[in-house]
């Protein structure tokens, strides 16, 4: 039995004498090319339910240039081909449209759901408040994500307006208006004996 011991993640490339660093460049960004160095490990990965039998990954370990911001991948391919300018593209895309993905949702729920106009005074309203943008937004993503094949560029901002456009048009027509209005007295007067204050 092998007397080796596991070794962190974060650890690994201490254990890693002269490792060649290569610097690639991995797209082109508005303030010039976007660069990283990156290495390619061979690893195997063993798993108790694999029978024993092991099977041969890679490791992408990238950072930026000054050596900080470290990240890590592994990489499979079929054919046992691996690039690294590749496997490094396929890495900072992931990172790159979670990040868009994520600040894009942020954006949506200020701009179009009003989150930044919240004006609570307790914690458990800032949480119903919170609660009921994310339904919000979740209705909305979902609905983008139904009308995809038919209309790709359907936004938040669409949505809101399809939705603001056809509730108001209910309320267009006088009858419609005066039954509102009857509603909204009826469930008045019968809340009535709560806005009566006794001197």
């Amino acid at each position: 039995m092998s007397e080796q011991r596991p070794v962190l993640l974060k650890k690994l490339l201490d254990h890693q004498p002269g490792l060649v660093w290569q610097t690639l460049t991995y797209r082109s960004g508005t303030q010039g090319r976007l660069t990283r160095q990156a290495v390619l490990l061979p690893i195997w990965l063993w798993k108790l339910d694999m029978a024993g039998s092991t099977q041969a990954l890679h490791l992408l370990v990238s950072r930026q240039v000054d050596g900080s911001d470290l990240k890590y991948g592994l990489v499979y391919t079929p054919t046992g081909e691996v690039s690294l300018v590749t496997s490094l593209h396929r890495q900072m895309q992931r990172y790159g449209r979670a990040a868009v993905a994520v600040e894009r949702a942020f954006q949506d729920i200020k701009q179009e759901l009003g989150l930044h106009q919240n004006q609570t005074r307790s914690w458990m309203a800032w949480y119903h408040q919170v609660a009921l943008t994310m339904m919000a937004l979740h209705f909305m993503l979902h609905t983008r994500l139904d009308e995809a094949d038919d209309l790709p560029l359907l936004s938040c901002s669409d949505i809101k307006l399809m939705l603001a456009k056809s509730l108001l048009n209910k309320l267009n027509q006088a009858e419609t208006l005066w039954q509102a209005i009857e509603q909204r007295h009826r469930l008045r007067s019968q809340n009535a004996h709560l806005y009566i204050y006794q001197t």
